[in-house]
């Protein structure tokens, strides 16, 4: 991919973003800032994260993770977003609990990632895998029941696979990609389908 592996556990670096906040709310922007020149993969992983809080406050990353991926099918070589959505700002406890819960799992998943099956984590194929990413994005942002967590991993797995440039990740990904598409949409059809049910029997009495 166009980024270079990091050094270092990518949970480890993630943390690090948030040991050394000063205040109790912190920006996107700030985030991002302290990413640097990791690249997508890293960028990826840690709003996976992030989008996978409780709807409302998970569905905000819906959107950067769009610009991300938009930027990843035209070939940027890192990832970068607007004043309009790098000002917004979230709690730093929310997001460090939960990258504290996910340290475990995301070590165990890291101790199998090597580089492998190159063809998969060529710039080429890395616009194929934004619009994927750009597709559950799209999920993400749309409030629901499993609109937010089932994405959310998958794209985790996407971001840890082209942080690792591991091929065979990025297949794992994929195959994810597709239940969580699969789940996400069936949530929101669910919820469509209470929402107009109720408007009708409201209406027809």
């Amino acid at each position: 991919m166009a980024e270079e592996k990091a050094g270092g556990r990518l949970s480890d670096a993630l943390m690090a973003l948030f040991d050394g906040a000063q205040t109790e709310r912190i920006s996107v922007g700030a985030l991002l800032e302290g990413l640097g020149a990791r690249g997508f993969g890293l960028s990826l992983l840690l709003f996976a994260i992030c989008a996978a809080l409780p709807p409302g406050i998970g569905s905000l990353f819906g959107f950067p993770i769009m610009l991300f991926a938009a930027q990843m099918m035209a070939g940027k070589a890192r990832p970068w977003l607007p004043r309009r959505f790098s000002e917004k700002t979230f709690a730093v406890t929310d997001v460090r609990i939960f990258v504290a819960k996910v340290k475990k799992p995301l070590d165990f998943v890291e101790r199998f990632t090597r580089p492998r099956l190159a063809f998969l984590t060529t710039v080429t194929f890395e616009r194929f895998l934004g619009l994927v990413i750009f597709f559950l994005a799209c999920i993400i942002a749309l409030p629901g029941p499993l609109t937010n967590m089932p994405p959310a991993i998958a794209i985790g797995i996407l971001g840890i696979a082209m942080a690792q440039r591991d091929g065979l990740l990025v297949l794992i990904g994929l195959v994810g990609s597709v239940v969580a598409a699969a789940l996400g949409l069936a949530g929101l059809t669910a919820m469509i389908a209470v929402i107009w049910i109720s408007i009708t029997e409201f209406f027809g009495n």
